[in-house]
């Protein structure tokens, strides 16, 4: 019987990862297909995981858990310097799953059915580079980099709102509301340099963040670019009526909201170090940004 390691997140969605996982174990079985179950220990553990699995052979993974869990899994496929060798099978269970919704999938059972039936899409993966606290770090993401109130709603949604499970960057963001910052930011992208007064920019692979926010309606894992998006100073009222348009990505519509495509670029920010990469809290103030066309198999339908 053919045997695949799952690394599973037993905190996902509240708690229930393990209990979930038997279903999982199940369905597979009645396929002919038996997965090892490997089980997250603390926060990073899956990027170890995932790499250790990699380097000793595993050519399928699969990660069971929210957009978190499937971060530190690329990140460890990555890290083993074999991931094109690699096929990730994101079984989406916690509170955020963002990137699948690019393909309309928001549950296992139909990852799991792509994993039966082997099908797999090529994506697109960001890489990351800055420095913290004098060392050079290299990440890669599938989602969004955000910075400004981004980072902040990420930092607030990690250290106050985690309770709130689906409804925690919601409540990040009206916490932020009454005093959002402007940020100075230096975009270097195809030689040339912009300066922004901005309280927000996203350079995103992916449509989604945060679970349902559309934030980029116009991101496509297949296209080879990144799109960038930053807001200029607005009102209250204007805030909370883009808010409530996220969702659709009627945003975009709005004036104040910019777009532009890059496929290589570097940001430095003048205020703050704060950084949120696929829903977690980083530091560093230049970063260099650069897309790696189709880096990745996922299963997809």
């Amino acid at each position: 019987m053919t045997e695949i390691p799952l690394i599973m997140n037993p905190m996902a969605g509240k708690g229930g990862g393990a209990a979930v996982s038997a279903e999982i174990r199940a369905f597979f079985a009645a396929q002919g297909v038996a997965l090892r179950i490997y089980p997250t220990e603390a926060p990073r553990h899956a990027a170890v995981l995932a790499e250790t699995l990699v380097r000793d052979g595993a050519r399928t993974v699969l990660s069971l858990g929210g957009d978190g869990t499937a971060f530190e899994v690329i990140n460890g496929l990555f890290r083993s310097g074999l991931a094109e060798r690699v096929r990730l099978g994101i079984l989406p269970f916690g509170t955020g799953n963002s990137f699948l919704r690019d393909f309309g999938m928001t549950c296992w059972q139909e990852v799991a059915q792509c994993v039966i039936e082997q099908k797999c899409r090529r994506v697109d993966i960001g890489q990351v580079k800055y420095t913290h606290q004098g060392q050079e770090e290299t990440v890669w993401f599938h989602n969004v980099v955000g910075l400004g109130m981004m980072a902040k709603g990420c930092a607030l949604r990690h250290s106050r709102f985690r309770f709130l499970g689906p409804y925690a960057y919601h409540a990040a963001f009206f916490a932020m509301l009454p005093a959002i910052p402007t940020q100075t930011l230096r975009l270097t992208s195809a030689g040339e340099t912009r300066v922004l007064q901005t309280p927000l920019l996203a350079v995103c692979n992916s449509q989604y963040t945060g679970r349902d926010m559309r934030i980029s309606p116009r991101s496509n894992v297949m296209d080879g670019q990144l799109e960038l998006l930053y807001c200029e100073p607005v009102s209250i009222g204007q805030w909370l009526r883009l808010f409530a348009t996220l969702p659709q990505g009627g945003h975009l519509d709005h004036p104040a909201v910019h777009t532009l495509c890059a496929n290589e670029l570097q940001i430095t920010n003048d205020n703050s170090d704060l950084l949120m990469l696929d829903g977690e809290v980083h530091h560093g103030n230049t970063l260099r940004i650069v897309l790696l066309p189709q880096a990745l198999t996922v299963f997809a339908g």
